[in-house]
């Protein structure tokens, strides 16, 4: 079971808001879903709930991660944030993960099954759609 991570509403709310602003005026927009913290807020209400609000939002996709990248430097770093936050939870991404730099959740087979219904059921993306030239030609000098 993920231990509830509080966002930090006020942010979040605003990002929201900027989104739909965005989305209501036809600019194409969407989230990056990651890092999801295993342990932390890896659980399918957590996932379920940014998903929605990203779909109240107007966002056209939602690109998953379910787990966080720990690379040296950034470990050391992230390990001393968490036990400032949850105490005594280091020790169970250490034990957990140990020197890996791919720290995927524990409960990322639920989590995917989870986001992909939840996308099709309000019609979003788990892909983004990249910039596609019209296709106009450079004019020639000669």
């Amino acid at each position: 079971m993920a231990r509830k991570l509080e966002p930090n509403a006020p942010a979040s709310s605003e990002r929201f808001k900027a989104m739909k602003i965005l989305s209501d005026r036809g600019i194409y927009t969407g989230v990056a879903l990651m890092p999801v913290l295993p342990f932390i807020n890896d659980s399918i209400e957590d996932i379920e709930e940014i998903v929605e609000k990203a779909a109240e939002a107007g966002a056209s996709y939602v690109l998953p991660l379910f787990g966080v990248t720990l690379r040296r430097g950034s470990r050391d770093y992230f390990y001393d944030k968490v036990e400032r936050i949850f105490p005594k939870m280091t020790k169970r991404y250490k034990t957990y993960f140990e020197d890996r730099s791919e720290c995927t959740s524990p409960n990322a087979p639920y989590l995917n099954e989870a986001f992909y219904r939840k996308i099709e059921t309000l019609g979003i993306s788990a892909s983004m759609n990249f910039y596609q030239s019209e296709g106009r030609k450079q004019l020639s000098l000669f």
